[in-house]
């Protein structure tokens, strides 16, 4: 007889996303971006939201108004946001890339800050978690589980070579698992298109050219990792992250090794300091 499946077997796909609430923001004329950013992303808390949803009116017993008062904020559980349950509808996503591209548009208001450097804004004091490229791919992605990390900066002799993220990830097949097997460094490669070497050629044993003697700063030296310096000023930070469509930058000392990391929350936090 074949073993009862337990309940988290059965599950659909929506119970099984991540516990916690989806904060949504039901605007209005009072509202303010600032609102937004702190009580919506929670961005001065340990753990912030990436992006909210602009909803139309919702059901009046789900609404629950900000300490501010400004700002409509709708808890709602996940798997109830459907709008047969909760009468709430989406009519925009605010991300933080959002918000970060709108500062870099209006960056004037900054004024001297602009020129200040990163180190002088204290934006390095964060550590930046690195392993060897060489390190397999599934027990890179296993630290990042375990630590709650989206990404991992890969290193060749210890310098920074490349990034590994959680997007890494993304649309990856159980056919092509076994390419986690591979050293991080060439999983990268291959799934970004760098290696030379395609997915299909690499599931069928296809090495990337130089990754056996784990050369992996010249094979990214075509599309190398874009860090900046503790010397580097707010003004090239934010240009970096909206021009380059980042959501982290590493800081690299004069040797190309990473001493910190630079994130869009961190961008966030510091500008809505109290």
């Amino acid at each position: 007889m074949a073993p009862t499946a337990r309940p988290s077997e059965r599950a659909t796909v929506d119970k099984l996303q991540h516990a916690g609430d989806l904060w949504l923001l039901n605007a209005d004329d009072a509202s303010t971006l600032m609102d937004a950013v702190i009580e919506s992303f929670r961005i001065q808390d340990q753990h912030v939201h990436h992006r909210l949803y602009v909803c139309s009116t919702a059901q009046p017993g789900r609404m629950i108004r900000s300490p501010s008062q400004k700002t409509t904020v709708v808890n709602v559980t996940p798997g109830s946001e459907r709008l047969a349950a909760s009468g709430l509808k989406v009519t925009h996503v605010v991300s933080q890339s959002d918000v970060i591209k709108l500062l870099w548009n209006n960056r004037a208001v900054f004024g001297p800050v602009l020129s200040s450097t990163v180190e002088s804004l204290e934006m390095d004091d964060g550590a930046a978690l690195t392993v060897p490229a060489t390190l397999p791919a599934l027990e890179a992605f296993g630290f990042m589980a375990r630590d709650h990390k989206s990404s991992l900066g890969l290193t060749d002799g210890g310098k920074l070579v490349a990034n590994l993220s959680v997007s890494d990830i993304r649309g990856l097949t159980p056919e092509e698992f076994p390419l986690l097997l591979l050293p991080a460094g060439e999983f990268v490669a291959v799934r970004n298109g760098v290696a030379g070497v395609t997915k299909e050629q690499a599931l069928a044993g296809k090495r990337v050219e130089g990754a056996e003697e784990g050369k992996y700063g010249v094979l990214f030296e075509k599309a190398p990792v874009v860090t900046v310096k503790e010397s580097s000023t707010f003004e090239e930070v934010l240009g970096t992250l909206v021009t380059k469509g980042l959501h982290r930058l590493y800081i690299v000392d004069d040797n190309g090794a990473a001493i910190s990391i630079i994130t869009l929350t961190d961008v966030l936090r510091l500008v809505t300091r109290p």
